[in-house]
């Protein structure tokens, strides 16, 4: 017991000591897409906007609204999934999302 305490207590001492090295990546560092499987002037896309719009002002970085609309989300929400899982698209969606599952029998 008394080992494998004094190994935990180097083991800290080590990611103590080291955290202060370990840097974020500057994000986001190019523009973002902001997939929003809904129609344009629709309450998820004003949200989307307005969402968009204080994170290009916090990050200075552009936030670029683009909607997908059909099938209840579905078309947009099949975008988003084949998208390359790199956090430069991300996805406003409501709560349809969740119910589609149960509606329909076959999603993409």
């Amino acid at each position: 017991m008394m080992m494998f305490s004094a190994r935990l207590a180097m083991v800290v001492c080590i990611c103590l000591l080291t955290a202060p090295l370990a840097r974020a990546q500057d994000y986001p560092a190019k523009s973002v897409r902001v997939l929003v499987p809904w129609l344009p002037g629709g309450s998820n896309d004003i949200v989307a906007r307005l969402i968009a719009q204080k994170l290009s002002e916090n990050t200075g970085q552009q936030f670029i609204v683009d909607n997908r609309d059909g099938a209840s989300g579905t078309i947009g929400a099949e975008v988003f999934a084949k998208t390359e899982p790199d956090g430069y698209t991300i996805m406003i969606h409501s709560a349809t999302h969740v119910g589609n599952a149960h509606l329909f029998k076959k999603l993409p």
